[in-house]
């Protein structure tokens, strides 16, 4: 299920990113022979046509991952565990701790399947944001240059899909951001309550002894 959900991103974000290169690519070529496209059999194409477009879903979740979203990510990901780690510290064991990423890495890898798939979800969800985020962002550069070099007899509509595009590309970044904080919270608040129930296990065991 969790391949299955991971490849339908992929040819998702593969598909996004095919808008934006068949605008470029339509902007530097004659509008008439560009459209003759449209009368290909795609059924013909439909293996190689997936193929293509999950390996540029892969090539534009790769690039989105490295242009920025993952030093963003890892900021967001430090301050959220920081701030818990310090409430836990206060409220909790009345001391100061140091936690690192690496054992609530382990933490998630470890959890139950059930409890699992609430983290891939959010993970799902983090991937496709970023990339659309970069896909949206792409496209109204495409629109603009396809309204510079082939100068639309319908100006107003690739404005507008301009302006739409950019919208669209915030809107995923906020929701990119707003999962990322989700994420973390979740992840390091279950890592919480994994050495809160590990310090109980351990003050049960000393009774007993």
């Amino acid at each position: 299920m969790a391949t299955t959900t991971l490849f339908v991103e992929i040819i998702i974000i593969g598909a996004q990113g095919a808008i934006w290169l068949f605008i470029i690519f339509s902007s530097f070529m004659d509008l008439p022979n560009s459209f003759d496209l449209l009368g290909v059999d795609f059924a013909v194409l439909a293996i190689p046509i997936i193929a293509l477009l999950y390996t540029l879903g892969i090539i534009i979740d790769r690039v989105s991952d490295n242009i920025g979203f993952k030093a963003l990510e890892y900021t967001i990901r430090d301050r959220v565990m920081h701030k818990i780690a310090g409430e836990y510290s206060k409220n909790v064991i009345k001391e100061n701790i140091h936690i690192s990423w690496t054992p609530i890495r382990r933490f998630i890898l470890s959890t139950p399947q059930q409890e699992g798939l609430l983290f891939d979800y959010y993970r799902h969800r983090i991937r496709i944001m970023r990339s659309s985020a970069l896909n949206f962002l792409l496209t109204a550069i495409g629109l603009l240059i396809f309204l510079l070099r082939q100068n639309p007899l319908y100006y107003s509509i690739v404005l507008f899909g301009i302006i739409i595009s950019i919208l669209l590309c915030c809107l995923c970044a906020f929701a990119w951001w707003r999962l990322v904080l989700s994420w973390s919270r979740l992840a390091c608040r279950g890592y919480i309550d994994y050495l809160k129930h590990n310090d109980k296990n351990k003050e049960r065991n000393k009774r007993n002894e």
